[in-house]
């Protein structure tokens, strides 16, 4: 299993995270804690480990609680995108936003070993989101 240090040293993780904290950083007089959590997920990692940190499923509709991959079920995400290094290295990229002025960004590494129910979640909406 690699660190996340490890993979914070280098590839598209970095650069990834440089960019949305530059992205953010646009907004004068707010500490970036103050405005965003960033949760990375790496193998090994599961949907019980990030609730952990976000305090809620990312499998469950925060609304409905509907469960993936239950009938009915629609992330509660707002945006979810793929993001893939030249050494095939990739990463699913889901922001979550609450309110006007809080969001967080969960980046979960396309591994074998992370979460096989998140990994299909994401394939699956990221698909749909991407033919709308």
């Amino acid at each position: 299993m690699t660190s996340t240090i490890a993979l914070l040293a280098e590839g598209k993780l970095k650069d990834l995270l440089k960019l949305r904290m530059a992205q953010l950083s646009v907004w004068d007089g707010y500490d970036l804690g103050q405005i965003s959590q960033f949760v990375i997920l790496t193998a090994g990692d599961s949907d019980a480990d990030a609730a952990n940190d976000v305090r809620f499923s990312l499998l469950e509709n925060m609304v409905d609680g509907i469960r993936f991959p239950d009938e009915g079920f629609e992330p509660s995400f707002e945006f979810i995108d793929y993001h893939a290094d030249a050494q095939g290295l990739g990463w699913w990229e889901l922001i979550y936003i609450f309110g006007s002025d809080f969001g967080i960004t969960v980046l979960l590494q396309d591994h074998k070993d992370c979460d096989p129910e998140l990994l299909a979640m994401c394939r699956k909406y990221s698909e749909i989101r991407h033919k709308v």
